[in-house]
């Protein structure tokens, strides 16, 4: 990928992410509040291997296809760059890629009923030291991890100084046949519990996913998962969904952000979830809807999910009420939630070049108290 790919890629995640918080907007507010649905586990599992750097680095960038992509991530967001972030790197072996797709790193072609390595490398592009905390979902469910502590939901990093690179060596349990997604979620600070908001919104804007499609035992996607022919519909489509986050009033104009909530354990409570941009443009070369997969966590487990078809007709800034329900135990917790929408493949022509960017979505951490 080029130097000016990159650059857009890096562009369209903040400015997809970010919104004017003092904007006027009109509003749109569904009255009822909608059911979420309680999340399932993945029944495959990952296990973490080796965490040494040197011996990671040699397998994540042992290509020159791999040296030149870390280069120029790397370069685009330098040490005394304002951006920052998280400059991160995955191989996957066995890659069985063949023909169009040779070199391409999505969709993956994988074996059926065979374990799959996984191996991740992350440098902290901010300018302090921060903690980083990857989580893995597979076709949206949540994939416990064979760690070092137990069975966890996620792998934490230890804290990484500003430019500090890092690495984790990862086995995935066996796939059955077919097509599946895989994301990785990359959430800075998940135990700060600062409630500045300028902290917060950059925090925010940090939190990356990256998905890739897993084609196990097959040569192609299901017939109904949707292509983008064309690179500027890809494109269109990926920018038709600009961004979310948990208001305080589902009619205030000022999209006043919700930081902190007290509930009582195992109340159900209605949230509004404020979605940006949501409507095409005059110009707009993709007009159809948009399937919306919405995901609630809570201390970073996936507890509630729902999908929502986002249709042409929808006003520019949607406001969805969702009902949440509060842990079982008391304590302090923080809540979040993340929206996904087409699938990797869907991102990629027929000779495998990239003409979209699928992001994930992702709120402010809400901080909550849940106290009987």
């Amino acid at each position: 990928m080029t130097p000016k790919r990159w650059a857009f890629l890096f562009f369209a995640v903040f400015v997809l992410l970010g919104f004017a918080i003092s904007a006027q907007y009109l509003i749109s507010t569904q009255s009822q509040c909608i059911d979420l649905k309680p999340a399932k586990r993945a029944e495959v599992t990952l296990r973490a291997l080796d965490d040494n750097l040197e011996s990671i680095e040699a397998v994540a960038l042992q290509t020159a296809e791999d040296q030149e992509e870390w280069h120029q991530k790397t370069a685009f967001v330098p040490p005394e760059s304002d951006l920052g972030g998280w400059v991160t790197i995955i191989k996957v072996d066995p890659n069985l890629n063949t023909g169009l797709l040779a070199k391409k790193k999505n969709p993956i072609l994988l074996p059926a009923q065979a374990e799959t390595k996984i191996f991740l490398m992350v440098r902290n592009a901010w300018k302090k030291p921060h903690t980083l905390r990857v989580i893995f979902l597979l076709d949206f469910q949540q994939v416990p991890i064979h760690g070092p502590h137990g069975v966890t939901d996620y792998y934490d990093f230890p804290v990484m100084a500003s430019q500090e690179d890092q690495a984790l060596a990862l086995t995935l349990t066996a796939l059955p046949p077919g097509f599946h997604q895989l994301s990785i979620l990359w959430i800075a600070d998940p135990e700060n519990t600062s409630s500045d908001s300028v902290y917060r919104l950059l925090q925010q804007k940090s939190f990356q996913e990256e998905r890739f499609d897993l084609w196990v035992g097959i040569n192609a996607p299901p017939t109904a998962t949707l292509v983008f022919e064309d690179a500027k519909i890809g494109q269109d489509a990926s920018n038709r969904f600009g961004g979310i986050e948990f208001v305080a009033s589902p009619t205030d104009k000022t999209n006043e952000p919700l930081t902190s909530l007290v509930l009582k354990p195992s109340d159900e409570h209605c949230l509004n979830l404020r979605l940006f941009n949501a409507k095409p443009g005059t110009d707009a070369l993709y007009t159809d809807s948009v399937p919306l997969f919405i995901a609630v966590f809570w201390n970073d487990k996936l507890e509630q999910i729902v999908n929502y078809d986002l249709s042409a007709s929808s006003p520019e800034n949607l406001t969805l009420r969702l009902r949440v329900q509060a842990p079982s135990e008391a304590g302090s917790y923080q809540l979040s939630a993340a929206v996904f929408t087409f699938s990797g493949y869907s991102q990629f022509d027929g000779t495998g070049t990239r003409v979209g960017y699928p992001i994930g979505t992702f709120t402010r951490r809400i901080l909550v108290a849940v106290r009987p």
